[in-house]
């Protein structure tokens, strides 16, 4: 069901402002970021590494992937100076210049002699950027935290890796009280994607079976084992483990096709989902010709 924000006229652009490549902690590359986005059907992506001495600062500026229908945005996730909790500001700021000067944050621990969130949040807007208090529930933040940072466009309301990393996603309690003080402030929904979850099975994954990611994990660890085994001497026993675990994953397939839910989580309509069950049964018999003597 498409939600009703979303069934008025008019133009909508697909995008997402927070996401991490491995000029910081994500696992892909710029290139390869712009590419999977580009192919989902998005229409602009901010690569917001982390602004720290440890991955030297990176405002993270892909090549040759802008056109009429994609546009890349530069931006970063800034730290530094301390929350009333002791840890480390989060500071989402979109179009930042390439040349922004970097803080004085080695790490992801705060410092003496640092610019203070509020500060930074300032320094960011001065220069151009879209800011944005990051994760406040993730992040722990009081009222008086997000209070502080006068200079903010925006709360992250929704935050996926957090969701899935932490079940720590919200931000909408802290926009709702910044609101009823007389702040003027819009909402962002993010996936902060770093690549390194497991995020795209467990949307798949049927409800009534319990242990979700335990099992993601499990079958992606035999998975590999036994693909590596089809290589080996043992190359029989490795096809008869295969087709155990081809027929152990496929209720999740059955799943996809019925459930409207995890259709979406991969972005695939049903029709998608029908065709493409037949092939676990064209991956099984494969396994079983390698089975033979």
């Amino acid at each position: 069901m498409k939600p009703l924000a979303f069934s008025k006229s008019g133009k909508f652009w697909r995008g997402n402002l927070h996401t991490h490549s491995n000029c910081s902690d994500g696992l892909l590359s710029p290139d390869d970021l712009c590419q999977r986005y580009k192919d989902e059907g998005y229409n602009f992506l901010v690569i917001s590494d982390h602004f720290v001495g440890l991955y030297n600062y990176p405002i993270t500026e892909p090549l040759d992937f802008n056109d009429p229908e994609f546009i890349t945005i530069l931006g970063a996730e800034l730290h530094s100076g301390s929350t009333e909790n002791g840890e480390i500001w989060h500071i989402l700021a979109v179009g930042l210049p390439k040349d922004f000067l970097p803080t004085n944050s080695p790490n992801f621990v705060p410092t003496d002699n640092q610019e203070t969130g509020p500060e930074i949040a300032k320094r960011c807007v001065e220069a151009g950027a879209f800011v944005t208090i990051a994760h406040p529930q993730w992040s722990g933040l009081t009222l008086a935290d997000a209070r502080s940072i006068k200079a903010a466009h925006a709360v992250e309301v929704y935050n996926h890796g957090c969701a899935v990393s932490t079940d720590r996603p919200d931000g909408f309690h802290t926009l709702d009280l910044l609101l009823a003080e007389g702040r003027k402030l819009n909402l962002v929904a993010t996936d902060d994607a770093h690549f390194t979850d497991p995020d795209y099975f467990l949307g798949i994954m049927p409800p009534y079976i319990g242990w979700h990611l335990e099992l993601v994990y499990l079958s992606g660890f035999f998975e590999v084992i036994l693909g590596l085994g089809l290589l080996s001497k043992y190359r029989r026993y490795s096809a008869i483990g295969l087709i155990l675990l081809l027929i152990a994953v496929f209720p999740a397939n059955i799943y996809l096709i019925v459930s409207e839910e995890a259709q979406m989580s991969l972005n695939i309509t049903k029709q998608t989902a029908i065709i493409r069950a037949p092939f676990q049964l064209l991956f099984i018999g494969l396994a079983y010709w390698h089975s033979k003597p």
